[in-house]
């Protein structure tokens, strides 16, 4: 996506980019490995003439979960900020319990760079947890509890997350 912001007449791309992919581990696809890679770079002009809604931000229950919505980011002085460069990795077990009841086991890692290229300049945030699922006509509701792994202070210790369908 080109971009041109008139307050500094300057122009820019965004790109971003998703995969997942879902392998059946039995015959009967009572258990399920899911993964999901996601990449975003930005390249042009610095991190501060960029406007905030297009910086990427990780964190949340469709990104890294642990994590409050859009928390993790380029840390500035103690505050956070969008950066040019995303680099996500999520993986889940998923299992039936029954025909409308399924459990599952997950982590998720999201990098948040300064730079265009995710792995520049920053440590990853991971969390980790499970979840419940119960299969309706709409999709699955699903709650989930997940931890950060390297918990900073003033951060959650945990989070909770309800949604419906599966988060990726």
């Amino acid at each position: 996506m080109p971009f041109y912001v008139i307050d500094y007449e300057k122009t820019g791309f965004r790109a971003k980019l998703e995969g997942r992919s879902y392998v059946a581990l039995d015959r009967d696809d009572r258990f399920v490995l899911a993964g999901r890679a996601t990449f975003g770079s930005i390249l042009g002009d610095p991190r501060e003439e960029i406007p905030t809604p297009l910086l990427f931000f990780s964190g949340g229950g469709g990104s890294v979960r642990g994590y409050q919505f859009r928390a993790n980011g380029v840390e500035i002085d103690g505050e956070t900020f969008g950066g040019r460069g995303l680099l996500e990795l999520s993986a889940e077990l998923r299992a039936k319990v029954t025909e409308d009841i399924g459990v599952v086991a997950f982590s998720d890692t999201g990098w948040v760079s300064e730079g265009s290229w995710a792995l520049d300049d920053d440590d990853p945030r991971t969390g980790v947890g499970f979840g419940l699922r119960y299969q309706t006509g709409l999709g699955p509701i699903r709650l989930d509890i997940a931890a950060p792994v390297d918990r900073q202070p003033g951060e959650d210790s945990f989070a909770f997350y309800l949604g419906i369908g599966q988060s990726f």
